[in-house]
């Protein structure tokens, strides 16, 4: 085994587990197919891009931000296989392939969030209600087969129906009174449906976009973790590239990362920042996080929530442009 003996072991251990002897051969193991997956995904971006120059532009982007070097590099997430499926999903679609659908599904099986963009990929594929209604049914279909022998472990509730992204979807709301609230986030994604009903998604670019309207909105109006913006990241690349020639989305694109990376630096959680770096030394553990030091000073809360609607109002920007560039 690659991995040797005592990986296994290692698995199950808490903060001792970066003071093992094979602490990188372990880490190897475990980042090497979320690093596969992750190439694997440039190369299917690639068909939706035309021309070397800007192939070469996109995967420089790609590999090189600080949201791939950060949650593949250093965090090693699998949400990597999920944005592999979803971007496939897309280049079925593309093909006008009934499968599409399907390998959604199969993303959901790692990470529900392919959902969201499934009622999108069901609309594009279906020229009538009948079968736009039966390609929604094969996704869902799909998804339920995977989970179906976990469906009733507490496991699986907690980390579906009361996991980060369910739950962070009904926390940004609008108080009504009397125990009422409008819900923003579900909101906006029922308006986003509305739009691509009545817009009649045309063409593989404007499913592009909506998958990237719907993942951009749904991570940055909630309190994310890291490796979510890799969902919208292949989405919003490719939109990028057919607006580069504008200096205007360079500026929105680099404030959007800028923002992204503000905002997890200043999370208060020593894992998150400078422990990423503890299997080099684990005595890094021991340091103040970047937010306990700025606390001396002012309010770190705030400076993040600066990063944070940095990253939201650029990103708005470049979803706007994506969907001027279609019309």
């Amino acid at each position: 085994m690659i991995a040797g003996s005592g990986f296994v072991d290692w698995l199950g251990m808490g903060n001792d587990a970066v003071g093992v002897t094979h602490i990188f051969q372990y880490l190897f193991v475990l980042k090497l197919p979320v690093i596969i997956a992750h190439f694997i995904t440039a190369f299917v971006m690639m068909k939706f891009i035309d021309g070397e120059k800007k192939q070469k532009i996109a995967l420089s982007l790609w590999f090189f931000n600080p949201i791939s070097l950060y949650t593949v590099g250093f965090m090693g997430q699998i949400d990597s296989f999920a944005v592999l499926l979803t971007v496939l999903a897309l280049l079925l679609a593309k093909k006008k392939s009934i499968y599409a659908t399907v390998l959604l599904g199969l993303g959901a099986a790692f990470k529900t969030y392919p959902l969201l963009v499934l009622p999108f990929l069901a609309i594009y594929s279906g020229k009538t209600w009948s079968k736009k209604l039966l390609s929604f049914a094969l996704g869902f279909g799909t998804y339920l087969l995977f989970i179906l022998p976990f469906i009733t472990t507490p496991a699986f509730y907690s980390s579906t129906f009361v996991s980060g992204l369910s739950q962070r979807l009904f926390e940004l709301k609008l108080y009504l009174g009397f125990g009422e609230n409008i819900l923003i986030v579900p909101a906006l994604l029922i308006i986003l449906f509305l739009f691509a009903v009545s817009k009649r998604i045309e063409n593989i670019n404007q499913l592009s976009n909506f998958f990237l309207a719907v993942f951009f909105v749904t991570v940055t109006s909630v309190h994310f973790h890291p490796q979510w913006a890799l969902w919208f990241l292949p989405f919003l690349i490719i939109s990028f590239i057919y607006n580069a020639k504008d200096s205007s989305v360079w500026i929105a694109l680099t404030l959007l990362f800028l923002g992204w990376l503000g905002n997890i630096l200043l999370f208060d959680d020593k894992f998150l920042s400078w422990g990423i770096l503890s299997p080099i030394d684990p005595g890094i553990l021991f340091l103040p996080t970047l937010s306990e030091l700025l606390h001396r000073f002012f309010d770190p809360l705030l400076l993040q929530s600066i990063f944070h609607t940095i990253m939201l109002a650029s990103g708005v920007y470049l979803v706007s442009k994506s969907f001027k560039e279609n019309e």
